[in-house]
């Protein structure tokens, strides 16, 4: 009897599935980061849209993962609720010799 696989197994066997994943795990990680940053900042959303300067409807697009965002949003909102966004590699390729001296700061996304 041959083991069934998963649709998400089929999807990451290919290499359009596996870059698909990651960018949904990653999006899935930065929401999350955003929204705990958010609840231990005490702000309301219409407080945190006038700290920005952006509208109260591109806070909740942000907060609920509804928008394409980009890592300088993150920023923004992260320090505007008091928190600092930190980069990290989370479970690094082997790299060439070459390029491993090149690349040594790279990490784990997260909120100090």
């Amino acid at each position: 009897m041959t083991k069934q696989t998963s649709l998400i197994e089929q999807y990451e066997a290919t290499p359009e599935g596996r870059l698909d994943l990651a960018a949904a795990r990653a999006s899935i990680k930065v929401l999350a980061l955003l929204n705990k940053a958010f609840d231990r900042s005490g702000l309301t959303q219409e407080e945190l849209s006038e700290k920005l300067g952006v509208t109260a409807g591109r806070v909740s697009q942000v907060l609920n993962g509804d928008g394409n965002y980009t890592v300088a949003t993150i920023a923004k909102f992260l320090a505007v609720m008091g928190e600092e966004l930190v980069v990290n590699l989370d479970n690094p390729l082997p790299e060439p010799a070459a390029s491993a001296q090149r690349n040594r700061h790279i990490g784990r996304v997260g909120m100090r």
